[in-house]
């Protein structure tokens, strides 16, 4: 059986920032299962008895050598296609730790960088513009 074509796959996101208030952005590696190069959020695979919150925090913690809150709990998206996917995405601030990219070597993330709100990299993912524009809203910033 094959998840997200034989059964929902559910993803954790977090749209990160630190404590200057810049968003975290993820650049992927060709080895990630996306393949593709455009800057994003990171975003990872539930595991099953796992809650969407302890997800997170591990996640980010094992790849990016941070420990992290979470503040705001800004969307729930379902996605239906050829594949069937529950997408959560939470705001999250930096609390600990300094930044690392520690699956470099593994090929899946190529570099890790922060940006302001208002000077984004070019090649974002719509899926993470989309989330910056609602983050935005929620937060009433222009």
């Amino acid at each position: 059986m094959e998840v997200w074509i034989d059964y929902i796959g559910v993803w954790v996101g977090g749209l990160i920032f630190d404590q200057d208030g810049k968003i975290l952005l993820l650049k992927r590696g060709l080895k990630s299962k996306n393949r593709i190069w455009y800057w994003s959020m990171p975003w990872w695979k539930l595991e099953f008895g796992e809650t969407l919150e302890n997800a997170l925090k591990r996640e980010i913690k094992e790849e990016l050598d941070i420990d992290v809150e979470l503040e705001d709990l800004l969307w729930i998206k379902q996605t239906i296609f050829d594949q069937h996917w529950i997408n959560v995405l939470y705001v999250v601030k930096v609390i600990g730790g300094v930044i690392k990219n520690v699956e470099k070597n593994y090929g899946k993330c190529d570099e890790i960088s922060r940006f302001d709100l208002d000077n984004l990299p070019d090649f974002i993912t719509s899926n993470a513009l989309f989330a910056i524009d609602t983050y935005k809203i929620f937060k009433n910033i222009e």
